[in-house]
């Protein structure tokens, strides 16, 4: 129950403040919890839209594709992920990015029609991660409903 309460606040916060980049990608974070995975991806979309170098919101979409079987979808918006988490100085990140992108091409070649073997799902699934306080923009993802209004011009 808390979960749709929360992302019914989201919805209401993007209503009222439609920019609200931060509002959109929690929001998307939630869906993708609870299993609403083509919402979840629209609205990464969009917050993508709002905050073109919201590299959290990048990385987010990019596990929720990658979660849904499309490889090659993952790998190109991971990629940007990791571009502008290098150009945030979040290394740690980064190279988080580089492994998941490293087991993607794994993916794909594995997916090739040449390739009879059976992909066998070794890896963990991702989960999205909240927002990284590393950039003072983000808000992390919570469970409560969080104000917002609180940070104008998102």
């Amino acid at each position: 129950g808390k979960i749709e309460e929360a992302i019914a606040t989201y919805r209401q916060a993007v209503q009222l403040d439609p920019k609200n980049g931060t509002a959109y990608s929690n929001m998307a974070s939630l869906l993708a919890i609870h299993g609403q995975t083509s919402e979840a991806i629209s609205a990464y979309r969009q917050a993508i839209r709002q905050n073109p170098k919201n590299a959290s919101a990048y990385y987010n979409l990019g596990v929720t594709l990658y979660n849904q079987g499309e490889f090659k979808k993952a790998g190109g918006i991971l990629k940007r992920a990791h571009n502008e988490y290098s150009e945030q100085g979040n290394i740690e990140q980064a190279q988080k990015i580089e492994q998941l992108m490293q087991q993607i091409a794994q993916k794909i070649e594995q997916h090739q029609p040449q390739a009879s073997q059976t992909a066998t799902p070794s890896n963990v699934v991702q989960t999205p991660e909240p927002q990284t306080p590393a950039n003072p923009d983000n808000v992390p993802v919570s469970i409560e409903p969080q104000p917002t209004a609180t940070s104008p011009g998102q």
